[in-house]
């Protein structure tokens, strides 16, 4: 029983780190939703042809400058599964699911990208 007694459990630096951890995570809440991806946009020659809520699962079809190009909205990310581009490179790059990331199909002069709700995002853009 002494042995016990000697242990102490419970300290007050550990209840002071419990809660700045814990206040940690329910402030940074608002920042994780604040960037959560709402849309896609679709390019073609630097002109925007389209937009969809990244939400709703859809396949749409665009025409490319070498035909069309097919587009898969699926489980809040997007991909091209079927494109009449040489390498298929669009097609190979799978699918993307956060803010400011884009699949160019170059061939086809066309561009998507992934919007957040933010109206200012604060990264130029995300190298994979």
């Amino acid at each position: 029983m002494a042995a016990f007694e000697s242990v102490k459990l419970f300290r007050w630096g550990d209840a002071i780190f419990g809660f700045v951890l814990l206040a940690g995570v329910f402030l940074s809440i608002p920042f994780l939703i604040a960037n959560r991806p709402q849309e896609i946009e679709i390019f073609r020659d630097d002109e925007k042809i389209a937009k969809y809520p990244l939400f709703e699962n859809r396949e749409i079809t665009i025409q490319g400058q070498l035909g069309d190009v097919k587009i898969k909205i699926f489980n809040n990310s997007v991909s091209i599964v079927h494109s009449n581009c040489p390498h298929h490179l669009c097609i190979k790059s799978g699918s993307i699911r956060f803010p400011n990331t884009q699949i160019v199909c170059a061939p086809n002069h066309i561009l998507i990208s992934i919007k957040s709700s933010e109206k200012k995002a604060n990264l130029d853009g995300i190298a994979r």
